[in-house]
């Protein structure tokens, strides 16, 4: 029994194609227009509500045991894994991949030379296909071109290198021009944010990657449908964990990763050593997974490192790549014979992945000799009646989907994201600021830390007079508390936000979020952590040492305390996402400091400041600050008491003390305008720096 709208559901497909520019090595999309109806992802969830209406309401018997088999209740039924409404083939054809070449800028070369650089050709018109249903194998000897065929496939990782040939998906109908509505790549690294729990991150997951128009309860229950079937209900609410705190197992974070992309029913899938760190009970068990997942019709395609006997059986379909090129393609269990035929015999206790593995291997010592032996087995592939079957199949798929859309401009328009801008916001906000309050070991440290350091500055300049031995006194604090709050607050953030990159880069990918609003997010985070305790210190050791008592003044002083604060964030932010790692982050900001705190105001008069270095004042806001306290710390003291034994002429107020430090009253609105567009132009600069970042990446 079926309806009109399922009849159409599952006849209904989307394809998609790649072909080049003719000025540009990169692929660009290229495609068809879409005929007939079209249905979103929550069809497929009423599909599968649908279908389950439709059992009869008590119970009878099998028509084939005649056995009666309880009724179970509708919430209770393992659905399967997918409910699939198009299948998809993908196909490539002649693809030719190859490194770019970098030239020299031309002062180099003529100190250096001219040096001929060839670029180094990775795939060598490399063709394959891959059907619904198809559980696939791609395999090779390390550097024999196996990942980066994957990455062409799914255009990942492609920056440095020349692509030439064509990659298509299709039903043999029409054309999908976007390649990420219809795949979903599973990466070898499992990256995280360890404070969650494995039901939080698939919410999460859920409510930014699944359809505007599925409702947040359907997308709940998608997550407990995905909990059960991945086995991951006893850890559903355990926390993930991270290299440094415990969390939940290796084979749980990986079937964890398998869940988060399984959310949106992607009909195909892209697996990069999907076996790589586990034992081999969770490998096949893995594996085990993904043949499912192709029974149910999805294309699955794997780079795998020499699998068992057990796990290489389990593969429908074998991809061997040797030196850029293609040496079988073909059925998993005639590939032993095949090789026989060419007179490359495996042991009969020998295991088929090893023994091709070994075959194709260019060892050491040995180069001409493998790379002879690899030559003759492309060789011969390329003339067999595999590889004729291989280019018949892709050329019919071609002809029967050929129609592409000629240019970008006649692409048919889409959301690039799920969510919207302000959901996208506000599930950021939440999952930063659960990472910062489910560590209490971090919190009381940052507020112990606060407080103490508040107290010691305070009993060390505790209850300053206003007389001229204090003047150093006080300003010696002013000056510290700067250098103090923006040297430490970058730093914290630099021991954080590097790690958090990959799994931004790799989320952005995906199309959950823009990394404006991550940006934002993580900004507003780190604003909140840090501004509240500069306010703690600098508010503690206010009181104690007894600065200036006028309530406007302390406000203002607290007040730029907090742009401090914001401004140092800032570019603690900016340091970190232009740093690969937090040690180089770490290392940068040394000589920086040292810049900014020579120069901040208290070790050299900024009226004294020679003209080559004038340009430090407008990167760093050490001397905007320290002026800026200054002049709020003295501007309304009156007298100053001299005592008897001063030898130098008295300061008699506050006014004469700014004027022999080279403050005035005048640039305070000037430095806290120019802070504040510090402030605004290290975060613009750090959010410009991220987007640079992930699209080189691709």
């Amino acid at each position: 029994m079926s309806t009109p709208k399922m009849s159409s559901l599952w006849n209904s497909f989307k394809g998609w194609s790649l072909k080049n520019k003719p000025d540009d090595s990169r692929p660009i999309l290229a495609s068809s227009p879409l005929e007939g109806e079209s249905y979103k992802l929550e069809d497929v969830f009423y599909m599968e509500e649908e279908m389950q209406s439709m059992d009869p309401a008590g119970p009878g018997p099998c028509p084939e045991t005649g056995i009666e088999e309880p009724v179970v209740p509708r919430r209770q039924r393992r659905s399967s894994f997918v409910a699939m409404d198009r299948r998809i083939t993908l196909l490539w054809n002649d693809v030719w991949v190859q490194t770019k070449v970098k030239r020299r800028g031309k002062i180099c070369e003529k100190i250096c030379g001219r040096l001929e650089e060839r670029p180094k050709v990775i795939l060598r018109g490399v063709s394959g296909l891959a059907r619904p249903g198809n559980l696939i194998a791609i395999m090779g000897a390390s550097g024999a071109g196996k990942s980066t065929l994957m990455n062409v496939l799914t255009e990942h990782s492609l920056g440095s290198l020349e692509v030439r040939g064509q990659v298509s998906v299709s039903d043999s109908i029409k054309i999908l021009p976007y390649m990420d509505e219809v795949s979903t790549y599973i990466q070898q690294e499992d990256v995280f944010v360890g404070s969650l729990t494995v039901r939080e991150h698939l919410i999460l997951q859920a409510r930014l990657r699944m359809s505007r128009g599925i409702s947040l309860e359907r997308k709940l229950e998608r997550v407990e449908d995905i909990l059960e079937q991945l086995s991951l209900v006893k850890c559903a609410d355990s926390r993930i964990g991270n290299p440094k705190t415990s969390g939940i197992s290796a084979g749980e974070r990986k079937r964890l990763s398998f869940a988060s992309e399984l959310l949106t029913n992607p009909p195909l899938l892209f697996c990069d050593e999907p076996t790589s760190g586990l034992d081999s009970y969770m490998s096949e068990t893995l594996i085990s997974m993904l043949r499912q997942l192709a029974l149910e019709g999805h294309t699955i395609l794997c780079t795998i490192h020499q699998p068992s006997s057990d796990i290489y059986s389990m593969f429908d379909r074998l991809i061997l790549i040797a030196d850029g090129r293609c040496a079988y393609q073909g059925d998993v269990d005639k590939a032993v014979a095949y090789f026989a035929r060419l007179g490359y015999q495996s042991p009969d206790d020998y295991c088929p992945a090893d023994f091709f593995i070994d075959t194709l291997s260019i060892r050491p010592g040995e180069e001409k000799n493998c790379h002879s032996r690899v030559d003759v087995l492309c060789n011969a592939f390329a003339c067999s009646t595999e590889s004729r079957v291989v280019q018949a199949s892709i050329e019919e798929e071609i002809f029967q989907a050929r129609t592409v859309y000629e240019s970008n401009d006649d692409l048919p328009s889409r959301t690039r994201y799920r969510a919207t801008c302000w959901q996208q916001v506000c599930l950021l906000l939440w999952r930063c600021a659960i990472d910062v309050l489910r560590e209490p070991s971090l919190l009381k440290s940052y507020l112990v830390t606060s407080i103490g350091l508040g107290i010691f500055l305070g009993l060390l300049y505790l209850n300053q007079p206003y007389n001229q031995s204090s003047i150093q006194n006080i300003n010696g604090f002013l000056f510290l508390i700067v250098v103090q709050i923006s040297t430490t607050t970058p730093a914290r953030i630099a021991a954080v936000i590097p790690n958090e990159v990959p799994l931004v880069s790799r989320e952005h990918r995906s199309g959950m979020y823009s990394t404006t609003w991550y940006f934002l997010a993580r900004f507003s985070i780190e604003i909140v952590t840090h501004v509240s305790q500069s306010l703690v210190v600098f508010g503690i050791a206010y009181y104690m040492i007894g600065l200036n008592r006028n309530i406007l003044s302390f406000l203002v002083a607290m007040g730029t305390t907090a742009l401090m604060a914001v401004t140092s964030v800032s570019f603690g932010v900016f340091l970190s996402v232009v740093s690969p790692t937090s040690e180089i982050a770490l290392n940068l900001m040394i000589p920086i400091f040292f810049l900014f705190t020579l120069f901040g105001g208290f070790y050299m008069n900024p009226l004294t400041t020679p003209v080559y270095f004038i340009w430090v004042r407008f990167v760093s806001w050490y001397p905007a600050v320290y002026g800026m306290l200054q002049v709020n710390q003295w501007v309304t003291i009156q007298t100053l008491d001299c005592e008897l034994n001063c030898t130098q002429p008295c300061l008699e107020n506050g006014q004469q003390v700014l004027s022999k430090y080279g403050y005035e009253e005048e640039n305070f609105v000037l430095d806290l305008s120019l802070v504040s567009l510090m402030s605004l132009g290290y975060f613009l600069l750090g959010g410009l720096v991220v987007r640079m970042r992930l699209r080189k990446e691709k």
